[in-house]
């Protein structure tokens, strides 16, 4: 795997068991790139200093709805994929979350685990595209 290629994702839910077993079946799918967040706060802190490539967000991460995060991530960095993952099913989420532009909505079920390794590995073959770009630039 070329350097530079393997995206940044940052995985934020309260649920400590959710956030282990996603972040394991991303490492198994060659995502080694994975850091996990169980408070809002510490997200947050971490996201001043570093700048993930995507973001896998819980509807609720404890006491604040994952909204309220989208709209402050979104103000610092507008090009940010951000997913929510709620096991919501209502539609008035679903809606409120693309308003605050989130990339998707993914219901927390069987299928969330295979649908977001299908992300990321989108998301890799998009940097290395761009990464093949900006050496043939370089050339």
């Amino acid at each position: 795997m070329e350097a530079g290629t393997t995206p940044k994702i940052y995985l934020v839910d309260n649920d400590i068991f959710y956030n282990r077993t996603l972040q394991h079946a991303l490492w198994h799918s060659e995502f080694i790139n994975v850091k996990t967040f169980t408070s809002r706060e510490d997200f947050l802190k971490e996201l001043s200093f570093e700048e993930p490539d995507m973001v896998i967000l819980d509807y609720h991460p404890g006491d604040t709805k994952g909204i309220e995060i989208i709209e402050k991530v979104k103000s610092w960095r507008a090009d940010i994929n951000l997913i929510i993952l709620s096991a919501q099913e209502k539609t008035e989420t679903t809606l409120e979350a693309f308003k605050k532009e989130a990339f998707r909505y993914i219901k927390k079920d069987k299928l969330a685990i295979p649908k977001l390794k299908v992300i990321a590995r989108k998301m890799k073959l998009e940097k290395i595209r761009k990464s093949k770009e900006k050496s043939i630039c370089l050339v």
